[in-house]
């Protein structure tokens, strides 16, 4: 479990000396009492060792890791730690109330936060070629699929379609993972999904769950980039992902349409970059009738919820 950890100058936590490079294991793990502790968002090692304090920080591997987790923060507790390597986080003093915090991860990249969570996951779309849109040459469709153009919210502002029972459309790709995503529609059905010849997903359906405003009756609706499908620690090697057209839908849905926006690579060729996440209020869904929504997404430190921001090198700013 990918993690982050604080430590002393001396790279020393509570006394224990640690390398980077190298891997510790204890007998039992109890959050707070035994065993090896980090943090799952970087920012969270700042209660524990502050940068003013000439800290050090490091990506660090959990294994074994206990259920429990800590009610204020991302702290977990595992029986194995493997120190990897080396990060860069620092605090500044921008803005009257309190500092902005810079995390470099590796150095080129900073992120700048004043007082809302972030995080920095790993971002193997941020590899060329990760990233599968549905005009791709690498997939085959095979039957009656169409382009769509819709800027609304698909990835490069289309999608293909078909509602034809039997049509398919099929990716082969080298690597140990991969996620597929497409939008929800009150038109579209359900799709059968193989993955190198099995059935991996059976059913699966595109129609909207229910909109979360009491009381409301159904209106049309349209929600982007859902995955639609997922699969992770793959052997790395050529495998083949089909989505077939099923030509069924649920009772509420007004056709049988299956829709592909794009997918995203995973293996060694993915090594990617880093994306943040930042503590965010959700809108609710686009909806193009009886637009009603929440008020525009604003950050508000301590919620949980995240929305994505790419991030670029500092020398493409």
């Amino acid at each position: 479990m990918k993690m982050y950890k604080g430590f002393d100058k001396d790279l020393k936590c509570r006394d224990f000396q640690y390398e980077i490079g190298k891997t510790y294991e204890e007998p039992t793990a109890e959050l707070c009492e035994k065993g090896f502790h980090a943090c799952e968002y970087p920012l969270d090692v700042f209660g524990y060792y502050a940068p003013s304090d000439m800290s050090r920080y490091c990506e660090v591997d959990l294994d074994d890791v206990s259920d429990k987790k800590n009610n204020e923060d991302s702290k977990r507790c595992g029986r194995k730690i493997a120190v990897k390597a080396e990060i860069g986080i620092s605090s500044g003093g921008l803005g009257e109330k309190g500092g902005a915090y810079y995390v470099t991860e590796p150095d080129r990249i900073r992120i700048v936060s004043q007082g809302c969570k972030v995080r920095l996951e790993s971002a193997a779309e941020l590899t060329e070629g990760a990233i599968v849109d549905n005009l791709d040459p690498r997939i085959n469709y095979v039957g009656n699929w169409i382009k769509m153009e819709d800027y609304c919210g698909n990835l490069n502002g289309s999608e293909t379609l078909s509602n034809t029972a039997g049509d398919y459309a099929e990716l082969r790709f080298t690597g140990t993972g991969i996620t597929v995503y497409g939008p929800w529609d009150i038109l579209y059905g359900m799709c059968n999904v193989y993955l190198d010849g099995e059935l991996w997903k059976k059913d699966m359906s595109q129609y909207p769950p229910k909109v979360d405003f009491p009381g409301m009756s159904r209106g049309y609706e349209k929600r982007y980039r859902q995955i639609l499908a997922e699969v992770h620690g793959l052997e790395e090697k050529e495998h083949t992902l089909r989505i077939e057209v099923t030509g069924t839908k649920e009772a509420k849905a007004q056709n049988t349409y299956t829709s592909i926006d794009y997918a995203v690579l995973e293996g060694s060729s993915y090594t990617g970059g880093f994306k943040m996440n930042i503590a965010v209020d959700f809108n609710y869904p686009r909806m193009v009738r009886g637009c009603v929504r929440r008020p525009d997404v604003n950050l508000i430190p301590g919620v949980r919820e995240s929305f994505r921001i790419q991030m670029l090198l500092e020398e493409d700013k």
